[in-house]
């Protein structure tokens, strides 16, 4: 395992004349499994085996390798953008890296409208790291918690958002989405989400700086009991 400096310091020596880096795949790979080596899943296994599956799934582009290696790098450990432009990362992984890596503070539907901002690789690249993160058969054994619960509906509503994202056609044939749509008025273009409002609304709540709800269904009138009122 290398240290943070050991990796950089070797990286930038290797370069010449500030040109990029060569094999940015590989350095990808070893700032990854470094930089998370302490890092477990909720299952209790190593953590590299998620960026290895959402690096390699449904892609052969090797930007798009290289961005789902390095999507938890800045989110999870002490590199920044700036370390990664320093070792010769090009602007394209960098953009792209930053689109899927969620900010302090930041809402987590706030960081799902701006990824869908930020272009087609950040976009594919959250798609398949969502795809992994549903994957229920990865925690099989353990019991989920309502937030636990609340925060995999959120994981869901995401995964449709960019995938409608992706349909959208600037001659107006498809309209669930187009970048820069709030989620609030993505959730109202879709029935199923409308049709569940306290739902939607505690997600809101939870996972979302928008300040629009929407409205819920007047209360059931219930007959007072014999005798009473």
């Amino acid at each position: 395992m290398f240290s943070k400096q050991e990796i950089m310091d070797r990286a930038v020596s290797a370069r010449t004349d500030g040109m990029p880096i060569e094999a940015e795949l590989a350095m990808a790979t070893v700032i990854s499994a470094c930089s998370l080596f302490y890092k477990k899943q909720r299952s209790g296994e190593d953590y590299i085996e998620h960026p290895l599956t959402v690096s390699t799934m449904n892609t052969r582009s090797r930007s798009k390798r290289i961005i789902g290696m390095l999507h938890d790098v800045i989110e999870d450990s002490d590199w920044t953008l700036d370390d990664l432009r320093t070792i010769g990362f090009s602007e394209r992984i960098l953009k792209a890296v930053d689109g899927v890596t969620k900010r302090p503070n930041e809402k987590y539907l706030d960081f799902i409208v701006r990824c869908g901002q930020s272009g087609k690789d950040a976009v594919d690249v959250k798609i398949n790291d969502l795809k992994h993160n549903m994957d229920g058969s990865r925690y099989r054994h353990i019991v989920k918690d309502e937030k636990q619960s609340l925060k995999e509906a959120a994981y869901n509503l995401a995964h449709h958002y960019l995938v409608d994202l992706k349909k959208f056609k600037e001659n107006g044939e498809t309209h669930y989405n187009y970048p820069g749509t709030s989620m609030v008025d993505y959730i109202k273009s879709r029935r199923e989400y409308v049709s569940q409002p306290e739902m939607v609304n505690r997600l809101l709540d939870m996972f979302s700086s928008e300040l629009e709800r929407l409205p819920l269904p007047p209360p059931t009138f219930k007959a007072p009991f014999p005798g009473m009122g």
